[in-house]
């Protein structure tokens, strides 16, 4: 039974929500509809993944209408719809209840929508903070103080010629500071999209953006300091100097950013770690020190779990650099993954610490019947079984056959996967064809003496994946 939707939805509740949406359904203000309770109470056994076999549409209506022998699927979806419109009812009812603020804004918003204008007034008043005590950085801030002022503003019972100047001056001020954090932001966005697709000779930014950039130097608002240096690692003749000096910035105590705002800008700072590192800008470890401060400070848990990209992506530096670390790392959080995604990213991620173990058979054996979900998981494991392959090859066993194989099934896998990305599928079919290189040159008893031109050839290679690991090869002394 597909209900991605609704399944969805379900799936992202916590166990304690789960028991609260059946509250919700049971309640006759909510929901009259006992089928929907019902239905609820048929899908609650299979929270949180929703895929067992017996999850049919047919099944769905026995249980809904045992009386009925006909089937009518019209029924079925009928109430699928109809529970998953609850479901969006009771999020959003959610969101409001556990958060003042929420709660707080949409209560201006309805009395001044019910002409309550000195109820609206008070609360208005509430929620208006004076510049003097507001210390926001969030554009999502600034545009909520912006909207309940704006509001009271116009509202047609406002005489607004008994507000105070200052009024003014304060939605004055929002104004300016949300036009900067969201033209920095879009500014950021702007460059390293560029980059990403390869247009770094095209470096610009908006005239809008440039003008804040000279007008906001001596800011005392730490997003925006920190948006502007993030920019000007794009153009800085020393951009390790600067991402220091962000990362300093950041972690500054007592920090006056709140707690989003830390989240937000971290990933901003790691992103940009990430593209210096692939530029060799700074180094793996320094990264991995990155991912260390995110993991210390919770930045890179999205609803207290980490996901499978992030999970494997430190657990490949800590194999790399830290590797005493690096069990240690992979079974203390992997109880954080999605459970729809652990195994995969367990898997993959213990077969590459036994890669770098020098275990190589074992990583084999670990990773080449396993079946995984996501492309990026398939490409990076045929190059991991690739590389222990040739390890295994280099040591004198005689596995050429086997390499050869895996190479040329890897090959045609990333000239058929049309939905890969071009320059990752170039990346990695440009490794495959200097490793074949390096392979023919080994065989052939040539390596050592060609060795250093095709040092040449892996520097000025582009794009390529794991061009460090080729350069490593070619630091070897390969004897005939």
């Amino acid at each position: 039974m597909t209900s991605s939707k609704l399944f969805r939805f379900l799936s992202s509740l916590s166990s304690e929500e789960l028991r609260s949406f059946r509250k919700f359904l049971e309640s006759p203000y909510f929901n009259t509809n006992e089928i929907l309770v019902n239905l609820f109470n048929w899908l609650r056994p299979h929270y949180p993944n929703f895929t067992n076999s017996k999850l049919t549409k047919e099944n769905c209506f026995r249980k809904l209408y045992p009386k009925e022998k006909k089937f009518t699927l019209s029924k079925v979806n009928d109430n699928l719809s109809k529970l998953t419109k609850l479901a969006e009812q009771f999020m959003t009812h959610e969101s409001v209840r556990s958060s003042e603020e929420k709660f707080n804004t949409l209560l201006v918003e309805t009395l001044g929508e019910r002409q309550l204008f000195a109820d609206f007034k008070k609360a208005t008043q509430k929620v208006t903070l004076p510049i003097s005590s507001i210390n926001i950085t969030d554009w999502q801030q600034h545009y909520k103080q912006l909207s309940v002022m704006l509001n009271y503003y116009h509202h047609p019972e406002t005489y607004q010629a008994e507000l105070d100047s200052s009024y003014l001056e304060k939605i004055d001020y929002h104004i300016d500071e949300l036009y900067n954090l969201l033209k920095l932001g879009i500014g950021y966005e702007i460059l390293s999209s560029k980059i990403i697709k390869g247009e770094s000779s095209e470096l610009d930014l908006p005239l809008s953006v440039q003008r804040i950039i000279a007008s906001q130097k001596n800011t005392s608002n730490l997003e925006v300091k920190i948006f502007i240096d993030l920019i000007t690692t794009h153009f800085h003749t020393n951009p390790k100097e600067i991402l220091d000096k962000i990362v300093k910035n950041f972690s500054i105590e007592p920090n006056p950013l709140t707690e989003k705002d830390r989240i937000t800008l971290f990933i901003y700072i790691l992103n940009q770690g990430i593209a210096l590192n692939r530029r060799n800008v700074i180094s793996r470890l320094e990264l991995l020190h990155l991912y260390q401060i995110g993991l210390e400070k919770k930045y890179l848990l999205v609803n207290g779990q980490i996901p499978d990209v992030t999970y494997t992506n430190i657990a490949l530096l800590f194999c790399a650099e830290a590797i005493d670390s690096a069990e240690g790392f992979i079974e203390e959080y992997k109880i954080l993954i999605p459970e729809e995604q652990r195994e995969a990213a367990y898997i993959f991620a213990s077969g590459y610490l036994l890669y770098h173990q020098g275990k190589y058979s074992e990583c084999i054996q670990k990773l080449k019947d396993v079946k995984f979900p996501k492309r990026a998981y398939s490409s990076r494991v045929k190059s991991i079984i690739i590389r222990s392959w040739f390890e295994l090859f280099l040591s004198g066993k005689n596995v050429y056959i086997s390499l050869k194989s895996h190479i040329d099934t890897f090959d045609r896998f990333l000239r058929r996967k049309e939905d890969l990305q071009s320059d990752v599928t170039d990346g990695y079919l440009n490794f495959l064809s200097l490793l074949k290189k390096i392979i023919k040159l080994i065989q052939e008893k040539r390596f050592n003496e060609n060795k250093d031109d095709l040092t040449k050839r892996v520097k000025l290679t582009a794009p390529l994946i794991l061009r460090d690991w080729l350069l490593k090869i070619l630091e070897e002394d390969i004897s005939d």
